[in-house]
């Protein structure tokens, strides 16, 4: 059975970079490359889910992903009953406030 660790505090809600309660606009989709296979996600697949409020923070969230070798597949969705998990995969739901670096513009650039 796949597990599913959702690390916000409000599933309705996130908060844009000025910690304003806004609605979630969507969410940022990738497979973490280098968990795949042991920890929560032994024997399947380590998937991640970005809550982003606007656009803006789909682009920047989506953009770290690009920059990063070990994620994969990043893609936006709207609704995260769209993702289909294995009976070993694990899927962690994040936001801003669980993962603040993500919404840094090019946090991640070496």
């Amino acid at each position: 059975m796949a597990t599913i660790n959702d690390r916000r505090n409000n599933v309705e809600t996130t908060t844009d970079r000025h910690g304003n309660c806004l609605p979630i606009y969507g969410y940022v989709v990738f497979t973490d490359s280098c968990l795949i296979g042991w920890g929560l996600a032994e024997g399947g697949r380590s998937i991640y889910a970005v809550a982003v409020a606007n656009g803006d923070e789909e682009i920047t969230v989506l953009n770290n992903v690009k920059d990063r070798t070990d994620m994969k597949r990043g893609r936006f969705v709207t609704d995260l009953k769209g993702i289909r998990l294995g009976k070993n995969d694990h899927l962690r739901i994040t936001d801003r406030a669980g993962a603040p670096r993500w919404f840094v513009c090019g946090a991640f650039r070496e």
